[in-house]
């Protein structure tokens, strides 16, 4: 039987990403994205908060790009994972393993040519590796 494990979401970085590098020099970036929920009588429905993980140039491309506020339409896969904490207390964590994602809205400061610029290569280099990324447009809202 065939199985899928795929996730789309489109979503505001809800916090600057905390980004480090292992013990083996891959750099790892971590933020959540917050999504919105409709509502059929509109109440307010509380956000979402999705725990993100980026691993080496993808990981690059959101420390270099992601800021906090910025929305994004992002695509990968669900991971579940558990470690231990001091006292042995076990964690459980479910988080979204980034494989491609597009930046929706520029950096804030930043107009949308000096985020082309600035994006040029890095894009292109994290495309090359199987993953997508794509430019902002000045005034975009929502996916193109």
């Amino acid at each position: 039987m065939l199985t899928v494990n795929k996730v789309i979401m489109i979503g505001h970085v809800a916090a600057e990403p905390e980004v480090r590098e292992t013990k083996n020099g891959t750099m790892v970036a971590n933020f959540p994205l917050a999504t919105d929920r409709r509502s059929k009588d509109h109440e307010d429905v509380p956000a979402d908060y999705h725990k993100v993980v980026a691993w080496g140039r993808a990981a690059e491309i959101c420390k270099q790009h992601v800021v906090k506020g910025v929305g994004l339409y992002i695509e990968g896969r669900l991971q579940n994972r558990s470690f231990e904490i001091e006292g042995g207390a076990r964690r459980y964590v479910t988080e979204i393993v980034l494989e491609s994602l597009n930046i929706l809205t520029p950096k804030m400061g930043a107009t949308a040519e000096q985020v082309s610029l600035e994006e040029a290569d890095p894009l292109e280099a994290f495309s090359q590796q199987g993953a997508s990324a794509s430019r902002p447009k000045a005034g975009v809202k929502g996916m193109r």
